[in-house]
């Protein structure tokens, strides 16, 4: 291949650019300072002085290859023995066939399922969810099958062995990427060496495309060599082996998975090339020479980034370095010069020395790669001799500490966390094969696991190069876009460098101080430089839910340490290496003490997430183009997995910080920052009118319509904070809107936190609390505090006005409550069952036994329900403030103006304001609640009176203790049952009364038929009158029936017990005329089948013996009976 375009440098320059018709290529090379350096663990222990280096090279190929389509054909074996995975298999392929949908690659897909036979699952875009699903793993394994069907899709695909003329120049202009996946080895009587031969047969024939056979083995049952061979030999080109077993543990063959079809998506092409460097002083690392022979993996932009660690022996070295490369065998080939930079500084060093010690790393992998087999399994001195390497390497990383990494350059700290990454994942897997070496001997399975981490990390280093991930391929274009933009994005920081006024300066001056990274030691305006973001931490938990709805994070604790994206961004990835993902990120999880941890904030508190802030509009700009995917990122750890909805999880954050305790003066200035950073996010994503219903849904429809209410309540009151006064104006209009609002808040937190408390309690006991609430008890105590002192008075009727004084007096004390048993705490008094009971009157009048529940259940819901309603009373008093500094929009200038910092009359008005009202210092429950919304939303002169709130509170309460459950809520709404609390409280009592009353009748009913059944049975159990036992039998299926076959379990108790048990079990009665005539009648319509059960239990109570003789007069009873209407024969 001849050049058509070249570009020489100047030997001044530090890279070289060279640009042909197909090929385009970049060189620079790296010295970093002087060191002291040693050669590998198995070299002399010589000391020698040199530089160490790095070869940089970027190749782009021509970009005709881009625009082929790829055939991926996965076949998953589904035989008995592989459902421990099965979970992972299903799930992996579930999110594969979601990526593939999303991706703009052009990608057919096909997938075969394979036990004893095999077949091909026909899907589209919307069954393929339930048709994985579906599937079951049974039978055997019988690869012969699998190979058969693959070859067919292959024939059919490109068209082999069809006659028609215009298919033998057919082109399909496609790859072709194979993944084999199996647990064990083929156990059928099919040939699979046939159906092996005929397939690689079959893929010789396509000459014009790349077909590629990856596999991947679970469990030792798999045959490494068998797996191996399939992928070297299959195809026209060698895939990659993965390896997994259940002890690596439980998403251990999920991520080998989507390594491989991260292979598959961002590699294009694979050349051999042989590097030299013609200058005598400086040496590759690896190979210690002036040669190198590399595998150059393309990504599917056809381009190849290179990171070769080199050295020079000549500390004095100062001229040009000529490189030659040779690409394929004669493919092209390049010499070109180009001036070494030196470098000088601790980063520099720091990746200097990553470099060697990454370097040695692999060339001990390779070392232990030679025992590959049992003849070259390693002696017990090359086992201690591979320890004391990998025990020496992991000393060395472990002295480059990661807080002083945290403050490098952004640009080159990425390359070293990589770096750093990198080595300390390949030696913890080294440790791991020699720890299993020690343990026993060799085993096919060190051979196993040796192929997989060689894989990993051939595919990992050019990944950690070219950047490319797996999720990237799932949306190339979007991300392309977005990336193109933020590349592009021009800062303009001399607004900073102008600024003349001295109390701007000094304002800007402040705001820096305030808002800098406590990790990299930049503020936000050294880290815009680099286009780099500031933001603040966060230690969230994420259960599974949040894929659906993102309001189910867990806000563990919001941090007031600032941090910048680049900074947390390695924070978590050095994290990761050491902890788990889940002990980093939070992971999915589920359970509320489970704390993860990427990076310690100034108070020592736990940080694993990460969301930005506005700051300044030069700083907005760097944000916007990365918002989706930090939103992402936050609430699915996905960061091309955004929706809109997600951005409630931001105001879910908002809430939740403004509904704690005692909120301080840095913590109002990161609140006050996130809600100007709300106001601009809203406004990117025209999310105002989606605002703006939920909150019209909530005044409009009722709370109990459960499909038409917000999901979080901190997430809608938060939406107050950032809508503006012409948008609340539309929904609330007055004073009386506003308090119906938090009356709403309140009503649906009663109606959530009921459903935990009395969930499982039966109905007559929460008829029992009900109807306290409603009807008062009898000679009740209530304990008072007045001035710490306790004073007990018998309950009287007393005024409203002590009534409420009771209600906001009492001292909360945390209730003693272990293992959910609100019943015992709540006392709950069984119900009298007394007809006409005159004590069930007037529900509508008020006296001091009727508080006593109320007071209960507003101990347990002030700290511990959710949302607690002290935090709503909180959020309630800082969003009435807020909306009296938020006059107008001319409030986000005042703040911008210095540069994020909130005015100070903010900050001290809004202290002020979040202080207890007076009167209400003792407790934040109920009473509190509805006094602090009446005093702040309501004019002096249109205040509710005492009694109505009593009445207001009582009925919240009994009706989301009656509509807990969601179906009741609903159906109650739907039938009309449904009674606003907020304009006719007592409506709503008489109607939960009503119903209540119902279910007391009923027992009453109940107790009268089982007192007049009781009467009548034990007459004729007890009567030596047949006639009259007969008539005291029960009817089979009547609900006293079972009770009534019991009492012959205690035959003492029952006069003639044989007698009468004959007859009832027989279903016959026998009489006698003056002549001695037997005549028989059925004594009930329906005979009784008595069952192997009961015959057992009466014979226990009975004996065999006596149960014999009974069970003989039964057949003989009987047979009297059919003898005499003929039924015999019948």
């Amino acid at each position: 291949m001849t050049d058509s375009t070249s570009t020489p440098t100047n030997p001044q320059d530090y890279t070289y650019l060279y640009h042909s018709k197909e090929w385009d290529i970049q060189y620079s090379v790296d010295l970093y300072g002087s060191t002291d350096t040693k050669n590998t663990i198995t070299d002399s222990e010589i000391n020698v002085a040199s530089l160490d280096g790095a070869v940089k090279l970027t190749l782009q190929k021509d970009k005709i290859s881009l625009n082929r389509k790829l055939l991926l054909i996965v076949m998953v074996d589904k035989s008995r023995s592989i459902q421990t995975a099965w979970n992972q298999i299903q799930s992996t392929l579930l999110n594969l066939m979601a990526s593939i949908l999303s991706s703009d690659l052009e990608i057919v897909t096909e997938l075969i399922f394979f036990n004893d036979t095999s077949f091909r699952l026909v899907w589209n875009k919307d069954n393929y969810k339930q048709l994985i699903l579906n599937e079951h793993p049974n039978g055997k394994t019988c690869f012969a099958s699998a190979f058969s069907l693959c070859g067919d899709i292959i024939r059919n695909y490109y068209r082999k062995g069809s006659s028609f003329k215009s298919d033998k120049d057919f082109n399909a202009n496609s790859d072709t990427a194979v993944v084999f996946l199996t647990d064990g080895s083929h156990t059928t009587t099919r040939d699979h060496k046939k159906s092996f031969k005929d397939l690689r047969d079959l893929i010789d024939t396509i000459t014009d495309s790349t077909i590629t056979v990856h596999t991947m083995g679970f469990t030792p049952n798999s045959r490494f060599n068998d797996l191996d061979g399939i992928r070297k030999m299959l195809g026209n080109k060698p895939g990659i082996y993965q390896y997994a077993e259940s002890t690596d543990g439980l998403y251990a063959l999920k991520d080998k998975l989507q390594f491989i079809f991260k292979c598959i998506f961002t590699t294009s092409d694979t050349l051999e090339s042989t590097m030299t460097i013609k200058t005598l002083s400086v040496k590759f690392l690896d190979t210690k020479s002036p040669v190198r022979v590399h595998s150059m993996i393309f990504d599917q932009q056809a381009t190849c980034d290179l990171n070769l660690g080199v050295y020079c022996e000549d500390l004095n070295y100062k001229g040009p370095v000529d490189i030659e490369i040779n690409i394929g065998k004669g493919l092209w080939s390049h010499t070109c010069t180009v001036l070494p930079k030196l470098n000088i500084g601790p980063h520099f060093e720091y990746f200097a020395s990553l470099t060697r010690v990454d370097v040695e790393l692999n060339q001990l992998l390779e070392q232990i790669k030679q025992h590959k087999d049992q003849s070259s399994k390693p002696t017990d001195a090359q086992k201690a001799q591979y320890l004391q390497s990998v025990l020496h390497y992991q000393k060395t990383l472990s002295e480059f500490d990661n807080h002083t990494i945290m403050k490098f350059p952004s640009i080159i700290r990425s390359d070293i966390v990589n770096l750093k990454k990198s080595c300390l994942d390949i030696s913890s897997k080294l440790m791991e094969i020699i720890n299993s070496w020690n343990r026993s001997s060799w085993s096919t399975e060190s051979n196993q696991k040796l192929a997989d981490i060689s894989y990993q990390f051939v595919f990992k280093n050019a990944g950690r190069q070219r950047r490319i991930s797996y999720k990237v391929a799932k949306n190339i274009q979007s991300i392309n876009r977005d990336s193109q933009k933020l590349k592009d994005l021009e800062v303009d920081l001399d607004v900073f460098d102008d600024i003349e006024d001295k109390d701007e300066q000094s304002r800007l001056e402040s705001s820096k101080q305030l808002f800098a990274c406590i990790l990299s030691l930049s503020d936000w305006v050294e880290l815009l430089e680099e286009k780099d973001i500031l933001g603040f931490g966060l230690s969230i938990q994420r259960p599974e839910s949040v894929v659906d709805d993102p309001t189910q994070i867990r806000i563990q604790e919001v941090s007031t340490t600032f941090l910048g994206k680049s900074s947390i961004e390695d924070a978590i990835a050095l994290s990761l290496e050491v902890n788990t993902h889940e002990k980093t990120t939070g992971g999915f999880q589920v359970g509320a003490n489970n704390q993860s941890v990427a990076v310690r904030g100034r108070g020592r508190e736990p940080i694993n997430s990460w969301l930005p802030l506005y700051l300044h509009a030069e700083h907005w700009k760097a944000i916007k183009y990365q918002l989706k995917n930090i939103i992402a990122y936050f609430v699915t750890l996905d960061p091309l997995a955004f929706a809109q909805d997600q951005l409630n999880s931001i105001f879910l954050v908002l809430g939740t910080m403004i509904s704690q305790n005692d909120i301080g003066e840095r913590q109002l200035f990161l609140i006050f920052q996130l809600i100007r950073t709300l106001k601009e996010i809203v406004s990117h994503f025209n999310y105002v009118p989606r605002m703006k219903q939920q909150l019209k849904n909530m005044l409009s429809n009722s709370i109990y319509l459960i499909s038409e209410q917000p999901k979080n309540l901190y997430v809608l009151i938060s939406y107050c904070l950032v809508l503006d006064n012409n948008d609340l104006n539309e929904i609330f209009g007055t004073s009386d809107k506003w308090l119906q609002f938090w009356e709403k808040v309140i009503e649906s937190s009663i109606r959530r936190a009921c459903y935990s408390i009395f969930n499982q309690w039966q109905q007559v006991k929460v008829d029992s609390f009900i109807s306290e609430i409603i009807y008062g008890s009898k000679d009740l105590v209530i304990t008072e505090v007045v001035n710490d002192e306790k004073v007990e008075e018998p309950v009287d009727p007393n005024s409203p006005e002590e009534l409420m004084k009771t209600l906001l007096s009492f001292k909360y004390e945390k209730p003693e409550i272990v293992n959910y048993e609100y019943e015992k705490y709540l006392e709950v008094k069984p119900m009298d069952y007394i007809k006409d009971d005159p004590t069930r009157k007037h529900p509508e009048a008020l006296n001091r036994s009727k508080l006593r529940p109320l007071i209960k259940l507003s101990q347990i819901m002030e700290n511990d329900a959710y949302p607690p309603v002290r935090s709503l009373i909180n959020i309630m008093k800082f969003t009435n403030h807020w909306r009296k500094i938020y006059k107008d929009e001319t409030i986000w200038q005042e703040i911008d103006s210095k540069f994020g910092i909130p005015p100070d009359h903010w900050i001290n008005s809004m202290k002020e304001a979040l202080k207890p009202l007076e009167g209400c210092t003792t407790n934040q429950g109920f009473a509190t609640y509805l006094y602090t919304a009446n005093q702040l939303y309501s004019d002096e002169n249109k205040r509710l009176s005492n009694d109505l709130m009593i009445h207001q509170l009582r009925s919240m309460v009994v009706q989301g203790i009656t509509y807990r459950i969601n179906r009741f809520a609903t159906g109650a709404v739907e039938a009309g049952d449904y009674t606003n609390t907020y304009c006719d409280p007592m409506q709503c009592i008489l109607t939960i009364k009503k119903n209540v009353d119902l279910r007391h009748f009923e027992v009453i009913k109940k107790m009268e038929l089982d007192l007049q059944f009781s009467q009548v049975t034990q007459a004729g159990l007890k009567s030596g009158d047949m006639a009259v036992f007969y008539s005291a039998i029960p009817s089979v299926g009547d609900i006293r029936f079972p009770k009534f076959v019991h009492e012959f379990y205690h035959p003492k108790r029952v006069p003639f017990a044989k007698q009468k048990l004959i007859a009832f079990l027989s279903n016959v009665k026998i009489t006698f005329d003056d002549f001695g005539n037997i005549f028989t009648n059925l004594v009930k319509q329906q005979s009784w089948n008595i069952g192997k059960k009961y015959y057992l239990t009466l014979e226990a109570h009975w004996s065999t013996q006596e149960m014999r003789i009974i069970w003989r007069e039964i057949l003989y009873h009987r047979y009297l009976y059919e003898s005499q209407y003929n039924l015999l024969d019948k």
